[in-house]
């Protein structure tokens, strides 16, 4: 990976930490447009799969604001659909149902917007981490790219840091990619001080980097 390998050997280490503790990561690349985030967070997704990890990717889109919740993305994405358990309330079902289903049923809809907004994030992340944690225990591991966040509609910010915390002791690894922006991510990751975070910001690759670039994507 050229002029990169610094970077991808950071993310491979704390992947490999993280994986042999049994515990939860979030890796954070920054940078500006075209500085080379999806390329790096390409071969660290390629490197996980080659390591036994199963991964999903989502990704959000400037022009698709109209895009279904994240959280029944992620979901669309596991080897197997998340089921209630035979002590899920009510509620619980029908937010699963909410997960999984493009159209879900009028007493699904009906008990879910009947819900506080908070509350009904909270039981969403609450769902959703548990579905995450289940298939990593059942793969073998499990790493979720979310790439472009700051194209992140408003709210989704806040989503993304109660999943990070809703997955903490758990073998779930996300890797999230961000420009720099006023209350990004990473701000908001550093004022926390949370463990178990790696926070990469790729600085403009070197001149004799950049040449060595030109040529593996063009020779001659």
């Amino acid at each position: 990976m050229v002029g990169r390998e610094l970077e991808l050997a950071q993310a491979e280490a704390a992947i490999a930490a993280a994986r042999n503790a049994d515990s939860s990561l979030v890796i954070h690349l920054s940078g500006e447009a075209g500085i080379g985030k999806s390329r790096l967070a390409r071969e660290i997704l390629r490197w996980a799969a080659g390591a036994g990890a199963t991964t999903v990717e989502i990704g959000f889109d400037a022009f698709s604001p109209g895009e279904r919740h994240p959280a029944q993305r992620l979901v669309a994405q596991l080897p197997q659909p998340p089921m209630p358990g035979p002590r899920a309330t009510a509620v619980e079902r029908a937010v699963l149902s909410w997960l999984v289903e493009p159209q879900i049923g009028a007493d699904a809809m009906l008990r879910m917007s009947a819900l506080d907004p908070d509350v009904q994030q909270r039981l969403i992340i609450e769902l959703l981490a548990d579905s995450l944690r289940q298939a990593a225990v059942e793969t073998g591991g499990l790493l979720v790219l979310i790439e472009d966040c700051h194209w992140s509609p408003v709210g989704a910010s806040d989503f993304l840091l109660g999943l990070m915390s809703g997955l903490q002791d758990s073998p779930v690894i996300l890797l999230l990619t961000e420009r720099p922006h006023d209350g990004s991510l990473d701000q908001r990751l550093a004022a926390r001080a949370r463990s178990g975070v790696v926070r990469i910001a790729l600085p403009p690759l070197p001149e004799t980097a950049a040449r060595d670039l030109v040529r593996a994507i063009a020779p001659g």
